[in-house]
This record gives structure tokens, C-alpha cells and sequence, in this order.
């Protein structure tokens, strides 16, 4: 795997400083402690890690997690949990927040001491939030039950000593577990579409190039392909909230990458970096697109428009392409209509295929699950999650 980690480590210094700073108390340190010590004494656990099931009687466990709306069904209800939960002889009783309200939701629950047994996946926490009230004993220590309980987690914090050192905290416990994927076709989290129906009325093939790209965007803009009585909408795609604004997927095709945090530009096989938005091929990439631009072969709403925009825009106006995770991003979910299809990435001006990967570090993502204070069988927790 490979791992470009130097931005990761400079911004997890920082974050060690600022956390540090905050300092600790007799009584805060006392707490971690006496948990370390229960977590210690927890090597006879009363189960074989990898083996089912976990406990011999019925453990109830109850984990608040985030839900989207695309959510049918309850965590509970679907099979795979009802399998699993017969298996280990775990039960979960979920506490399912909306998405939107979680990240208030969850601060709330700590704040107020009446807490459930763990708190997530699915959910990036914010790692000055779990220390404050790790040290004040209301979230515990993993590090002994990841030794005693689990067989993925362990190896993996073996084996790979930055994701051990990316989840330590600066009083040396690990307090929240991240969550670890090698699947690489999740590396690359949008790719480049085109209307392959547009394509076809116009008589063109797929294009090689970006020019022909360019040349395909401007037939498709200059005439009404779909009948609605409108010229078609060139190239569109969401306003980005968190990251580089999509145009910069695109910028790789003149030979810069920016990665998705920190913005750095790095050559495969090197160790150096550069800061893509003050390189050369970052202002021949500008300078490329604001022509397009100019031509209206780009959508004027890519800076402003959601996602919700983007999907009813290209189901029922039309666009010629767009950079997105799936085709139902551009059809609004529905299977049954499908007129865009991956494009063949188009060779840049000096012959560059270069796609932006979505992370620092392939597979890695920080403080998605912690145990708290409330749970009467961590143990089994970490080993029911472990698989």
C-alpha cells in the first residue's frame, strides 16, 4: 500500500500540540487509569478472540449511530446484522440520528453523562472532543482490549505502525478506532461521465484528448439534443463543501494532483512535494478552462449548485458530462434510465492522465468508533465490531 504520509503527520503534530496544551489534572489522570487497569484485567475475557460467540449469555449493546434518508431499513432489521447478532450472541440496540444532527447530537449525549454504550462508524469525531472527556473518564481506553479481544484490529495495529500512531493520543492510549479499508477502487471517489445519447446524435466518437473533449462539449452546447426546446448544459458538476473544488480532478490532466486536505502536489517514487495551487501546471490548467468558460462550454452554477441540483438537472434537462461516483448521481437513482457512461480519461495538452486519488492515506480514516465509560462489556464490544 502505498502511503504518502508527511502531510498527515505535520497536521497530526499540530493536533498533538493543541491537545497537549490543554493540559491534565490528578483526577483526570486517575480516571484513564483506573480504566486502563479494568481494561488490563480484562485479559481473561471469557472468550477466544476470533471465535464464536463471543459470550456464552446474551450481551445487549447500545451504539448511537448516524443514518442518512437513503437508509430503508433500520440497522436492525437488516439480515446481515440479524445473522451476525445470532452468531455472536451480541445484540445491538441501535440509537439511529439523522446524519445532519449528529454532529450536535452526539456532543449533547456526552456532555449530558446519560450515555450509550459506544458511539458509531460511519462518523469522523472530533479528536479534542474525545480527549476532553476521555480524560474525564466517560470514554475508555481501548488499547489493552485490542490486545485481548480482537484479531483484525490487533494485526492491523501491528502491522502498520502509522495507523497505531495516527489513533494514539498524546497521553499514549488509544481512545477511538479508525476505520481501515485496502479496497483501492474506493481511492478514486468520482470519475468522469459523459451523455453517451448526446454523443450518438452528434456523431462523434468517444474523445481521446481533451481538445476533442472540448470540441464535443461545444456541439453539444450550440444545439437542443433532447428536444426540451434548449441547448444542452456543457460540462456539471456539484459545488464541493469540504474539498478542492472539482475542477482540480481535471488539472491532472496537465499534470498536477492535488491531494484532497492538505492540497500538495507529489511524484510517484519521490518524497517530495510541491503545493499544487502555486504550480505552473496549475495556471495552464486555469488559464485552459477559463476559455472554456468564456465558450459557456462549462455550467455557470458548478460553484453554487448541491448535489440534489446537479441530479434533477441532468435527469431532466440533460448534461453532456459531469465528474461524479456513479451514473444514478446524474439519473437521480433511477436504474432504469441510463444514458451516461464512464469516459475513456482524455489525454491533457502534453499527453497527462492524471486522476486525484480522494486521501492522504489510502484506507485510513481516524476516530470512527470509542467505547464509553456506560459499557459493561467493552470486551465484547470491541470483538462484536473487531469482525
Amino acid at each position: 500500500m502505498k502511503k504518502r504520509l508527511l502531510s498527515c503527520v505535520l497536521a497530526g503534530a499540530m493536533i498533538v500540540a493543541m491537545l497537549a496544551g490543554c493540559g491534565g489534572n490528578s483526577a483526570e489522570e486517575n480516571a484513564v487509569q483506573q480504566q486502563s487497569e479494568e481494561a488490563q484485567e480484562a485479559g481473561e475475557i471469557g472468550f477466544v478472540p476470533g471465535e464464536f460467540p463471543i459470550s456464552k449469555e446474551p450481551v445487549t449493546i447500545k451504539i448511537m449511530i448516524p443514518i442518512t434518508a437513503s437508509h430503508a431499513k433500520s440497522l436492525g432489521d437488516l439480515d446481515m446484522i440479524k445473522e451476525y447478532e445470532e452468531k455472536t450472541n451480541v445484540h445491538i440496540e441501535w440509537e439511529e440520528v439523522s446524519s445532519e444532527a449528529y454532529t450536535e447530537k452526539y456532543k449533547l449525549t456526552l456532555a449530558s453523562g446519560d450515555l450509550p454504550d459506544a458511539f458509531g462508524p460511519s462518523f469522523t469525531y472530533d479528536p479534542s472532543v474525545i480527549y476532553k472527556y476521555a480524560k474525564e473518564g466517560l470514554i475508555v481506553p481501548l488499547d489493552d482490549y485490542i490486545e485481548n479481544a480482537t484479531i483484525n484490529i490487533k494485526k492491523w495495529m501491528n502491522d502498520y505502525d502509522e495507523f497505531r500512531a495516527l489513533s494514539t493520543y498524546p497521553d499514549g492510549h488509544i481512545y477511538a478506532l479508525p476505520a481501515i479499508d485496502e479496497n483501492q477502487n474506493i481511492r478514486v471517489d468520482k470519475i468522469l461521465y459523459i451523455n453517451q445519447s448526446y454523443l450518438d446524435k452528434l456523431g462523434m466518437d468517444m474523445p481521446a484528448t481533451l481538445d476533442e473533449f472540448g470540441e464535443y462539449l461545444r456541439q453539444a452546447t450550440s444545439r437542443d439534443l433532447n428536444g426540451d426546446g434548449k441547448n444542452e448544459y456543457g460540462l456539471s458538476f456539484e459545488a464541493l463543501q469540504n474539498a478542492p473544488s472539482i475542477y482540480t480532478y481535471l488539472f491532472g490532466l496537465f499534470g498536477v494532483s492535488w491531494d484532497t486536505r492538505s492540497y500538495m502536489h507529489s511524484e510517484e517514487g519521490t518524497t517530495q512535494l510541491q503545493f499544487a495551487p502555486a504550480m505552473e501546471e496549475t495556471r495552464k490548467a486555469l488559464e485552459y478552462f477559463h476559455e472554456w468558460y468564456e465558450e459557456g462550454l462549462l455550467d455557470p452554477e458548478n460553484f453554487t449548485q448541491s448535489s440534489t441540483q446537479l441530479k434533477a438537472k441532468a435527469k431532466t434537462e440533460g448534461v453532456a458530462a459531469s465528474v461524479v461516483f456513479w451514473y444514478l448521481d446524474l439519473n437521480d437513482g433511477d436504474e432504469s434510465m441510463n444514458e451516461y457512461r464512464v469516459m475513456n480519461l482524455p489525454e491533457g495538452p502534453d499527453g497527462n492522465q492524471v486522476w486525484r486519488r480522494n486521501g492522504l492515506i489510502p484506507g485510513y480514516v481516524g476516530n470512527q468508533f470509542f467505547i464509553t465509560s456506560a459499557n459493561e462489556h467493552p470486551a465484547e464490544t470491541l470483538a462484536f465490531i473487531d469482525w
